[in-house]
């Protein structure tokens, strides 16, 4: 490309021309930087373009886009100095990506992948391994991390996400349901379908928690209350043998400080939280509160209240109209 024809060199010669004031230079040149879009103007960018599918064993290395009609996988080092588009990505590896990355299908990252720009998913996605976002991370299917996801931005996943590693984000939104069996920290709201959080890690949701059906923490079988017996369990051995597992875990994690904490409000229609900290508020239609959780504002439901009998004399409840 012609240097005269960038998008900087345009910009500089509207400094020179007096155009353009240095502080009006200097706030474009930072906008335009953001944006990726200092190197080119408009329809200049470079794209390299595989007609199949690109296996990376060694170190490969773009200073453009890359566009692949098949698979990208990668065992060895990917390193793009521009966008990412293709069918399907694997990274056992490692990959860097100074741009955009589109995936029409499935993605699984086992290794590390770092990504500058936004990153969209039409499939489903499975981490095990980590995963970094410096802008907003979009999956439409479902997604499984085992591993790490931080993200800048906002995760959106289209249908359900299941967390048993550690997610890291500034917004959190989900269609479906959201298992919470690892660790949870965003800077700002978590709004989904359904939030399921079985065993109270240490997570931290910045801003508030909106979901239909709530349950954080265990509420299941209460040991030393009442006795378990397996003839009362109906369903599968193997289903009531975790239960009693999950409980024992539970009960060990609530005796100790709040490892959940909510600096917003919990809002839905079904709640059921045990063992966590909310600064704001608690609003639903049927809300049970089990032993050890502090709510610092106000109890607010519409239909049914449960309450363990610890945390009653510190909660203010009121009924809504």
């Amino acid at each position: 490309m012609d240097q005269k024809d960038t998008l900087e060199h345009r910009l500089k010669q509207k400094l020179e021309s007096g155009e353009l004031s240095l502080e009006e230079y200097k706030e474009l040149f930072d906008k335009f930087q953001k944006l990726g879009l200092l190197d080119a103007i408009p329809g200049s960018a470079k794209t390299e373009t595989f007609r199949s599918s690109l296996m990376v064993t060694g170190r490969r290395a773009f200073d453009t886009s890359l566009e692949v009609d098949g698979a990208v996988t990668v065992a060895g080092t990917l390193k793009v100095e521009g966008d990412l588009h293709c069918t399907k990505l694997a990274i056992a590896g490692s990959g860097e990506i100074s741009g955009q990355v589109l995936v029409s299908g499935k993605m699984s990252v086992n290794g590390k992948l770092h990504v500058e720009r936004s990153m969209k998913i039409q499939g489903d996605s499975s981490i095990t391994g980590k995963c970094s976002c410096l802008d907003n991370l979009v999956i439409v299917g479902n997604c499984n991390v085992a591993g790490k996801l931080n993200v800048d931005g906002t995760v959106s996943v289209g249908n359900r996400l299941g967390i048993l590693g550690k997610v890291s984000c500034s917004r959190l939104e989900c269609a479906g349901r959201i298992k919470l069996s690892g660790k949870l920290h965003t800077a700002e709201d978590v709004v989904c379908e359904e939030f399921f959080a079985p065993l109270v890690n240490r997570s931290a949701i910045g801003g508030n928690l909106i979901a239909k059906k709530i349950q954080i923490g265990h509420h299941g079988y209460e040991f030393g209350k009442r006795s378990i017996k397996a003839d009362e369990f109906t369903g599968d051995i193997v289903e009531f043998v975790m239960e009693v597992v999950d409980t024992i875990l539970w009960q060990k994690k609530a005796e100790t400080k709040h490892q959940f904490r909510i600096q917003g409000s919990v809002r839905g229609e079904t709640i059921q939280i045990s063992g966590i900290r909310v600064e704001g508020d608690v609003v639903g239609d049927r809300i049970t509160i089990g032993p050890n959780t502090i709510v610092g504002g106000t109890v607010l439901y519409k239909e049914t209240i449960s309450v363990s009998e610890d945390v009653k004399d510190r909660l203010t409840i009121k009924k809504l109209d």
